[in-house]
């Protein structure tokens, strides 16, 4: 029987780390994106060393255009039982004067990114019948 292999974008903090740690558990493959390419490596260092699974890994930003057609160009999303959309954004402090660049920041990232990423998994017809999960990180 061969192992899942789970697609998790976003992968570096909050629900997408933790996912990433719980489905390795369950022995499953995992393939990591997300920013921070520091907190990619150690991560893939860490689920290696504690699990008996094949970890990969992409630094990309999620909400940038030419990066997930690159990510998409490059893998074949036919690989993957699962993929998990965890990607977005937060401010630190949010008391309703945000600037227009960081509301336009917020918007990209937490509504026209993910709609642009299911998009290109749904451009492939033969993907259509596997799930995707969608998580928004708060």
């Amino acid at each position: 029987m061969s192992r899942t292999k789970s697609l998790i974008l976003g992968a570096s903090s909050g629900v997408g780390r933790a996912l990433s740690y719980y489905l390795t558990s369950l022995n499953q493959d995992i393939f990591l994106c997300s920013r921070g390419l520091r907190d990619l490596e150690a991560m893939a260092s860490d689920i290696s060393a504690k699990y008996s699974v094949q970890v990969n890994y992409k630094n990309i930003d999620l909400s940038n255009t030419a990066e997930v057609d690159d990510l998409f160009n490059s893998i074949d999303i036919n690989d993957f039982s699962e993929i998990y959309i965890t990607i977005g954004k937060v401010v630190s402090i949010d008391n309703g004067e945000q600037p227009f660049t960081t509301v336009s920041e917020l918007m990209e990232t937490n509504y026209i990114a993910p709609v642009r990423i299911i998009n290109k998994i749904f451009q492939n017809y033969t993907f259509c019948k596997h799930f995707v999960r969608i998580f928004f990180r708060r």
